[in-house]
């Protein structure tokens, strides 16, 4: 998922309960679980007599799009942000080595890049694992590249095109 969450970002790895432990090291209240894909048009959730489906109504962040489901997501959730002017909530007590698997750096970024986040990260983190990507090595990872980007905005296309996007069809005729 590189090309649609983190083109030229940093993907962590980590356990699910490895985050449980740091994040408790963190004395905030944090509720945690895998995310219910669901059509929000039709009989989606909400409108149904199941319980499980009020359960996730009142827990919205817990609810992702069909069409997202091959992420199979695990979100972690706490209240609202105490340190505004940071922009967010700064967790303290994590040690990032009781949480942090390995590091792997985004297939689009330079060679020069890859060589200073890694430098870098290893000068901090010494024992965790860091290399750039090699998901996409690929003789010619470029057109590879293109060829997702092209793929995605024909995915977006169809949304537009046929209305899973929510968006009102009068507005699109603005």
């Amino acid at each position: 998922m590189w090309a649609i969450y983190g083109y030229h970002g940093v993907a962590i790895q980590s356990t699910v309960g490895d985050l449980t432990s740091a994040l408790a090291e963190s004395k905030r209240a944090f509720s945690f679980g895998r995310l219910t894909y669901t059509d929000t048009l039709g009989t989606g959730v909400g409108n149904s007599a199941d319980a499980a489906d009020d359960c996730l109504t009142l827990r919205p962040y817990f609810l992702k799009r069909s069409e997202y489901a091959s992420e199979q997501e695990v979100r972690f959730v706490t209240t609202a942000a105490e340190q505004e002017e940071l922009g967010g909530i700064v967790l303290g007590g994590m040690n990032p080595k009781e949480w942090i698997k390995s590091v792997r750096l985004a297939p689009g970024l330079s060679r020069v890049e890859v060589k200073c986040l890694v430098e870098r990260i290893q000068e901090i983190l010494p024992e965790i694992d860091c290399a750039a990507s090699d998901l996409l090595n690929h003789p010619d990872r470029s057109h590879y590249l293109d060829s997702l980007m092209e793929r995605m905005q024909r995915s977006r296309n169809r949304e537009w095109d046929q209305g899973y996007d929510e968006i009102p069809p009068v507005l699109k005729q603005v």
